[in-house]
């Protein structure tokens, strides 16, 4: 009997490890190169003083994990992974250093599949729908693949697990 306990550990510490090395490749990009980009552009402010603009930006609402100096340009293309939630916002700075409040924040949620600004039911039950659905299927879905796998499928629901109700 105790064999076959030592046996079974055994298989059970395995099968975590392979499927926990699954879910990282699932998860994560392996070529670790950003897989979509977005154009932020604003209105110039008209203050005489201006000096430039910083765009904030990361994965938490208001809450910016990267921030870049544009300098004086009003728009700027950022480079990030599709499968994080991307939020960001834009300042503006005077040549005595003072900084404007953030500006309207601009976000694309990953796993809000009916693109109504938040991670409900509404999107579980449409991933409830599409699942098993692969590339080539009439009714896939890229959005509803939040692993980009193409494949719609249990990892989908779990990164779905996660997010749900989160916006």
């Amino acid at each position: 009997m105790k064999t076959y306990c030592k046996k079974t550990t055994l298989i059970c510490f395995v099968l975590v490890l392979v499927f926990g090395f699954l879910w990282i490749q699932h998860v994560f990009p392996q070529s670790g190169t950003f897989d979509k980009t977005i154009k932020t552009t604003w209105n110039a402010n008209k203050e005489p003083d201006l000096q430039g603009y910083i765009i904030y930006y990361g994965p938490e609402s208001k809450s910016y994990s990267y921030s870049i100096d544009v300098g004086m340009d009003t728009t700027k293309t950022i480079n990030y992974f599709s499968n994080v939630d991307f939020f960001a916002a834009v300042t503006a700075y005077d040549s005595s250093g003072n900084e404007s409040a953030y500006s309207n924040e601009i976000f694309d949620i990953y796993a809000d599949i009916n693109c109504d600004s938040a991670v409900n039911i509404i999107d579980w039950e449409i991933l409830k729908y599409l699942q098993g659905r692969s590339l080539g299927d009439p009714l896939y879905d890229p959005k509803a693949d939040l692993n980009k796998d193409t494949d719609i499928n249990i990892i989908d629901w779990l990164l779905m697990k996660y997010e749900l109700g989160r916006y």
